[in-house]
């Protein structure tokens, strides 16, 4: 099979994951809210964020939220990415985690540091750097004494997407394997993480041309949405992110309508997810504005397969202006 321009376009949501971190958590106490920043930060109000992210950080280590603290490093690096070079915007950003665990000896707040850290480089798509520090907050769970499987798992499919976006089939084989193997093995485990890794090994069995296993793996993951607490991450990102690679397969395996059938439903999901209110981080939604015009060029090719080439240019355009305006 050659990889053609459709192919790799259809190949890049199925590789652009999400599970970088388990960072959706409970805010009942205002010095954990993050909500002003996120929308600051969509406004591109970044001296606001700048002074919301300093007092936030000043009262978190008063209180001595260390674990919470390192959940900020996310936020410190992408003002400081407006701020300063990028060189010198690292340097600050690994300046000031380091800072954090220089405060506490505790192991989870060193872990949780470097899976912030791997987020950032994520975000910075230095994916080598991203993968060293996964490695270091995996070594760092191995020495937790009340470690749990779903806790590695994580990490695990985060080194899947890693070594997939740096070209190494194998070794991104390997960790979602591993990380499924760990989620299943563990009752517990958060089913919004075993659908993700679901979703993962579905998308190293496209890596190896075993189209039919990844559908398969697609589906599995399809099933367990509905059984998801109902939230806009779930029932939207989660969903849409699910009907975008079962389309993507649909298309491969000649089945054209139901990979338009699965292209529209991701399309208004995505779109229901970005317009959504509630604790949806702006992480996600950027990556989801990006999910949802990579979808739509691939909508875009059902109807040019169709000979309504008229609809297809509509869609292209719209893509590109919607790029130019959020992706520049």
């Amino acid at each position: 099979m050659t990889l053609s321009y459709n192919y790799y376009k259809q190949s890049v949501i199925l590789f652009l994951m999400f599970g970088l971190l388990n960072i959706i958590y409970s805010q009942n106490n205002p010095l954990l809210e993050t909500k002003i920043l996120d929308s600051l930060l969509a406004n591109g109000e970044i001296i606001k964020a700048d002074s919301v992210l300093s007092k936030n950080i000043t009262e978190l280590k008063q209180h001595q939220h260390y674990t919470e603290l390192t959940r900020r490093i996310y936020y410190y690096g992408k003002i400081q990415l407006q701020l300063k070079t990028k060189d010198d915007a690292i340097k600050s950003v690994l300046q000031f985690a380091d800072g954090i665990t220089q405060l506490t000896d505790s192991i989870e707040v060193s872990r949780q540091k470097h899976l912030t850290l791997s987020r950032f480089y994520a975000f910075l798509r230095d994916y080598k750097s991203a993968s060293e520090q996964n490695l270091l907050a995996l070594a760092e769970t191995e020495k937790m004494p009340n470690a749990t499987a779903d806790m590695l798992a994580i990490i695990h499919h985060n080194l899947s997407v890693d070594y997939r976006r740096m070209g190494n089939v194998q070794k991104a084989i390997w960790h979602s394997r591993k990380s499924i193997d760990l989620y299943l093995s563990y009752p517990k485990s958060d089913p919004t993480k075993v659908l993700d890794a679901y979703n993962s090994l579905g998308a190293r069995m496209w890596d190896a041309y075993k189209i039919d296993s990844a559908l398969y793996y697609f589906k599995k993951g399809e099933k367990i949405i509905d059984k998801l607490e109902n939230n806009p991450m779930n029932q939207y990102y989660h969903r849409a992110k699910t009907q975008s690679n079962i389309a993507s397969v649909s298309r491969i395996l000649g089945n054209n309508d139901q990979a338009q059938l699965y292209n529209e439903k991701a399309i208004k999901n995505y779109n229901l997810f970005i317009n959504s209110e509630g604790e949806s981080k702006d992480f996600f939604k950027e990556e989801a504005r990006l999910f949802l015009l990579l979808t739509i060029e691939n909508y875009a090719d059902d109807f040019s397969n169709e000979g309504n080439y008229i609809k297809a240019r509509d869609l292209i355009e719209y893509v590109h202006n919607q790029k130019l305006k959020y992706f520049p």
